[in-house]
């Protein structure tokens, strides 16, 4: 899966399938299949067929998962072209328009309408279909009509309404902050007080735990402040804000979000207070700003270009790079180094950081791509090794 010449190789797919069907936990879904069958006294060959069928559909749920991480692994974001942006490269469907104020309206009369006339619609339906005669052809039919309609009214109506609601929620922050970049996100179903007891940690916001959860569907505002999480709905409410100064790297990936139909979402990795030290980050999927928004994104692409624009909102302040200042960077890679692992993606986003800002580039911090270099170098990456090592020499000659 990997094209660097370089990279030692990968084990085949076999080896890697059966490391994560065991590991995965899959194999632990057919021994308590086959237990609880047992419990309820059927017979071993009755169990030993149901265990079979149960792994025969683990094995393939196994082997998509594996390909949608390694997917992931080794995913590469797309290079942002001449005269654009990181927002070109976002679905229209997640990004709040200026003009979505008047949009969340027009569509809030239009959907009530509907709902409205589906309610008495489906009201009347029952009513008739109660009072039918013994069914024949066209009474049958009806009856199948409203059953079906019931429904989709059930699994829609629900959607419709946290639609709108967010969709006022989120045009009504933009109406009061142009400019910035309004997302909705998924936090999915249990974790949501897990999470909100963690960003009432994180901002010292003085609540209750009970009180602390975030929504399931949250907006998640990325502006000059930093990045903040909003509830509510046509008048919205601030619930947690997380300054720049205490935001670290914002990046794809591998999520925990619980109910989760994709592996791939945002962290936002942030500095815990004084009192507690060290770092956490907060997980979310971003999801659709439409009635569509109970289908998170899964494409990699896409998610990677959320955690881009988030990360281009980050106000420029010299020597300080996300949520910590050079010599923070330096001594926790430092320390990773003497540990025995060294924290190679925090360096390269370092040194990615870095390459954009010339006036840094200096002896002060040509260590960087020297450290880096080093790595290339026991790695047998010598071509890599030796283009560093060019790249620390200029920064230190400036």
């Amino acid at each position: 899966m990997t094209t660097d010449p370089d990279a030692e190789p990968m084990p085949p797919f076999a080896a890697r399938y059966l490391t994560h069907l065991w590991r995965g936990g899959y194999l632990w879904g057919v021994a308590g299949f086959a237990a609880l069958q047992l419990i309820f006294g059927r017979e071993p060959a009755a169990v030993l067929y149901g265990a079979l069928v149960t792994l025969a559909l683990l094995a393939v749920v196994a082997a998509f998962n594996l390909r949608r991480l390694e997917r992931l692994a080794t995913f590469r974001p797309r290079d942002v072209g001449v005269g654009e942006t990181i927002d070109d490269h976002l679905p229209v469907s997640a990004v709040t328009a200026p003009d979505a104020l008047q949009s969340a309206r027009d569509a809030g009369v239009l959907w009530t309408a509907t709902l409205v006339l589906a309610t008495a619609g489906l009201s009347w339906g029952w009513v008739a279909i109660l009072g039918f005669e013994p069914a024949g052809p066209a009474e049958f039919a009806a009856f199948v009509a409203v059953i079906v309609g019931s429904v989709a009214y059930l699994i829609l109506a629900p959607s419709i309404v946290i639609a709108l609601i967010i969709r006022a929620r989120n045009a009504g922050i933009l109406a009061h902050r142009p400019g910035a970049l309004v997302l909705t996100g998924w936090f999915g179903l249990e974790d949501v007080i897990t999470t909100g007891n963690l960003l009432r940690r994180l901002t010292s916001t003085p609540q209750p735990w009970w009180r602390a959860r975030v929504r399931s569907f949250e907006t998640v505002v990325a502006d000059g402040e930093g990045i903040a999480f909003w509830r509510g709905g046509a008048h919205p409410i601030r619930q947690y804000l997380l300054p720049w100064d205490q935001v670290g790297p914002v990046a794809m990936t591998i999520v925990g979000v619980g109910s989760s139909p994709s592996p791939s979402g945002i962290a936002v990795n942030a500095r815990l207070p004084e009192e507690d030290q060290g770092w956490a980050h907060v997980e979310f999927i971003p999801t659709r700003t439409s009635m569509l928004l109970a289908f998170p994104y899964t494409s990699p692409d896409k998610v990677s270009a959320f955690a881009r624009a988030i990360e281009a909102r980050r106000p420029y302040r010299t020597g300080f790079f996300r949520g910590a200042s050079l010599e923070e960077w330096r001594t926790d890679i430092e320390g990773s180094l003497r540990e025995g692992d060294l924290d190679e993606p925090a360096l390269e986003d370092l040194l990615d950081e870095l390459r954009l800002r010339r006036e840094q580039q200096t002896a002060a911090t040509a260590w960087v791509p020297a450290m880096l270099a080093d790595s290339r170098e026991d790695a047998g990456r010598i071509d890599e090794a030796r283009a560093l090592r060019a790249e620390a020499d200029a920064w230190s000659r400036r």
